[in-house]
């Protein structure tokens, strides 16, 4: 089963995709891009907070808009990925004229919507995830791997988590998972992605997880291993980058 079918994604119309939470978004989102690309879609991946600019040859990144150029890169089955340039090799937001393009055009356009510094685990601050608001579909993910280790290591913003949920106890259980993903998200009615289900005990954890959150009210979650299909990142070479006034 591929991703699109994995996520029950329409592959006739637009997908306008937020993505938000911890644990292999980028991942994940360089693998629907390239999902789509596979099936003849014009695939865009933009950032509304922040991202690594990507190092991979079918990838041109946009600093800027430039009609003209962007059409030339999907004509050649590229994935366009737009943004800003936050120095430090990251991008952030793109401008509002890239991002209508990429809404007008694009078959996938694929968004981070959060930022999570690599850790499985996320708690949203005020005005976090900033989701794109033409999103068709908004998913949350979280990473198995948290499970039975220490909360203040793999929860980016423990302490405010703490503070607003009131934990007390040391170490990630499968509750304390579910109430993260259901008090910081349940909000956007996500759909919800437990990755890192490497193996078979993570994959009942997983499960167990997903039952509670359909208890308290999230009706689409998933349960699976990105590692397990063969997808990570990897940043062989820079690619061309391109920006308002064509390829340099």
């Amino acid at each position: 089963m591929d991703l699109y079918h994995l996520f029950d994604l329409d592959m006739e119309s637009p997908v306008y995709l937020s993505l938000c939470g911890a644990g292999g978004k980028t991942t994940l989102l360089y693998a629907l891009c390239r999902e789509a690309n596979l099936y003849g879609k014009k695939a865009s991946l933009l950032t509304t907070a922040l991202m690594k600019t990507p190092h991979e040859e079918d990838m041109f990144v946009f600093y800027g808009y430039g009609s003209k150029w962007m059409h030339k890169v999907w004509k050649f089955r590229q994935i366009i990925v737009a943004g800003g340039n936050a120095g430090r090799g990251m991008l952030n937001m793109a401008d509002q004229a890239t991002i209508d393009f990429q809404l007008r055009y694009a078959d996938l356009v694929a968004v981070k919507a959060d930022y999570s510094e690599g850790l499985p685990l996320k708690w949203p601050l005020e005005g976090e995830p900033c989701v794109l608001p033409q999103s068709n579909r908004v998913m949350v993910m979280m990473g198995l791997s948290a499970l039975d280790k220490p909360f203040d290591e793999v929860c980016q913003h423990a302490a405010q988590a703490r503070e607003a949920l009131g934990i007390t106890q040391d170490k990630v259980d499968e509750e304390l998972l579910a109430q993260l993903i259901w008090q910081g998200y349940g909000k956007l009615d996500p759909w919800v992605f437990l990755n890192q289900a490497d193996d078979e005990g993570l994959k009942q954890r997983g499960e167990r997880i997903a039952d509670r959150l359909r208890e308290l009210g999230l009706a689409h979650v998933v349960v699976d291993s990105l590692k397990e299909r063969g997808l990570t990142q990897e940043f062989p070479v820079m690619p061309t980058q391109v920006n308002e006034h064509g390829y340099h």
